[in-house]
């Protein structure tokens, strides 16, 4: 543990003085990496506080190394920021240690945390930040979008299971993560184990004490009662700071340009999409361009000496766009939301782009002048493996040279409307439809199939109230027809029951039931656009 050199004004200290101030892991840092016995015990420490205020319900700690105070000895460790003292900013900038999706402005999650403290880990075994090469607003792009960091390129006595660990827990889609901190530290110590076990055996140690044991089991007294004290302390600490220290916290939306951009880049556009491309990337035939993208005037580039991979870029119709992503197999099935330089898009890792042969990525950022379009392509998973990565970083490069860019996804007042819509009319629908499927009494169907034209007309105007825009306007558009359509059915179905027209009455249902496919086939255009439904 460092010495600090600063002198003390013991004159200004109550009688019989105060314990000194608590180091921080980035004092720690300051030495270099720590062996992977004493990481996973610090760092399981800050686990437990990460898990508790989650299981609270309180707000996540703003994590990074300069957060973590270490207790006495510098073997025990808590997620806490010291009231009564600044923090200095940790090596590389506090955005070395932020997740994705706080970086595009969403509420932390604990599986932002888990993200946080994977960050600090690969920190404490590298003594590097992860993605060193960005500088500024540049660090976002790298979180984004650059391949996760691998501990053994810079620790190559280390075990290869470790980079698995990191790679999960910094995953850009949360619910790839671990489910919670401590399974994070659980993760890490299995793959340290043979790391560990060498270094015991190593210094002659005891093998029952490779790493710290599971949770619940007995454990050696090794502090004093003083230490022992502090402990508690801080953790006491870590508890109040973890519900109130991130009211303060801002999430950082990705903004101008990257301070540090790959070298020999040519510029290359596609109507208003602007892209920087490295130079040996040369502009193919627009042929190369799959007819199902529905792009105006497109872009192709592919490396040169490429078998078959290619970028393309262009602009599309909101409807046609939509219509792809209605047929494309996507993992997940709304894309994730990513951050392409000053715009924010949503991506898609598809299985197959329909018109090619092997695996697809395909961005879509919608703007005033329509969709923002961008294929990364390949021809096989061998050949995407390598591709992919680099095809991602030109994309992450995207300009507009004229227009606006609008929301990728909807905001929480567009869902909580939308759903507001539906539950109502799945109320309706639950109270009525029965009496129009099987009443035999024609007064009775005549009622529930007017009082259902009557809900489907209310949340028709419900809907169109809500402007749907962007990727959302097709959806938004077909459910407001399919529910017109169902509405006009149920109020023939209600004048076929007054009348008693048997006939009548059955084909106002059957078109009752098909506008209901046509509600359903609307409703899967939202959920592809971010709309959970």
């Amino acid at each position: 543990m460092r010495v600090r050199s600063e002198p003390r004004n013991r004159s200004a200290e109550p009688f019989g003085g105060q314990p000194a101030q608590p180091t921080t892991l980035e004092d720690l840092l300051a030495g270099g990496p720590i062996e992977p016995r004493r990481t996973l015990e610090l760092l399981a420490d800050v686990a437990d506080a990460l898990d508790a205020a989650h299981a609270r319900g309180g707000a996540h700690p703003n994590l990074h190394p300069g957060t973590v105070i270490v207790g006495a000895g510098g073997d025990r460790a808590a997620a806490a920021l010291d009231p009564h003292r600044s923090v200095p900013a940790p090596a590389g900038g506090p955005l070395q240690y932020m997740s994705p999706e706080r970086i595009l402005g969403e509420v932390a999650t604990a599986s932002s945390a888990v993200y946080a403290l994977t960050t600090v880990l690969y920190r404490c075994l590298t003594g590097s930040v992860p993605f060193p090469r960005g500088r500024g607003r540049s660090v976002l792009f790298w979180h984004l979008h650059a391949p996760r960091p691998r501990v053994t390129d810079l620790r190559p006595d280390l075990p290869a299971a470790i980079d698995r660990v990191i790679a999960r827990g910094m995953a850009t889609d949360p619910a790839s993560r671990h489910p919670t901190a401590q399974a994070l530290i659980e993760d890490g110590r299995r793959a340290l184990r043979p790391a560990v076990d060498a270094a015991r055996h190593a210094a002659g140690a005891d093998a029952a004490d490779l790493v710290r044991r599971a949770p619940g089991a007995e454990q050696p007294d090794r502090a004093s009662g003083r230490g022992n004290r502090l402990r508690k302390a801080l953790v006491a600490l870590a508890a109040l700071v973890a519900t109130g220290c991130a009211a303060g916290a801002v999430g950082f939306a990705v903004a101008g340009t990257f301070d540090d951009p790959p070298p020999q880049l040519a510029p290359a556009s596609a109507g208003p999409i602007q892209l920087a491309a490295p130079a040996d990337w040369r502009p193919s035939t627009t042929t190369a361009a799959p007819a199902a993208l529905r792009l105006v005037e497109p872009l192709v580039l592919a490396p040169t000496g490429s078998d078959g991979t290619r970028l393309v870029a262009g602009v599309a119709s909101p409807p046609a766009s939509v219509a792809l992503l209605v047929r494309l197999h996507a993992s997940p099935p709304a894309g994730d939301l990513v951050a392409l330089n000053a715009m924010r898009a949503r991506r898609y890792r598809a299985a197959r782009l329909p018109g090619t042969a092997g695996p697809a990525t395909l961005y879509l950022a919608p703007t005033a002048r329509g969709v923002a379009t961008i294929a990364c392509l390949a021809e096989g998973a061998r050949a995407a493996a390598a591709f992919m990565p680099r095809c991602d970083r030109i994309a992450g490069s995207l300009r507009l040279a004229g227009g606006q860019a609008a929301p990728p996804g909807p905001s929480a007042r567009l869902t909580a409307g939308v759903r507001s819509v539906f539950r109502r009319l799945n109320s309706a629908r639950a109270r009525y439809r029965s009496h129009v499927d099987r009443s035999r009494a024609p007064a009775d169907q005549a009622a529930a199939a007017g009082a259902l034209a009557r809900a489907h007309e209310r949340q028709t105007r419900a809907l169109r109230s809500l402007r749907l825009a962007g990727l959302a306007q097709p959806g938004g558009q077909a459910a407001a027809r399919a529910l017109e359509r169902a509405a006009r059915a149920y109020r023939a179905a209600a004048r076929a029951a007054i009348r008693d027209d048997r006939s009548r009455y059955a084909v106002a249902r059957k078109s009752a039931m098909a506008a209901d496919s046509g509600l359903r086939r609307a409703l899967r255009m939202l959920r592809v656009v971010g709309y959970q439904l």
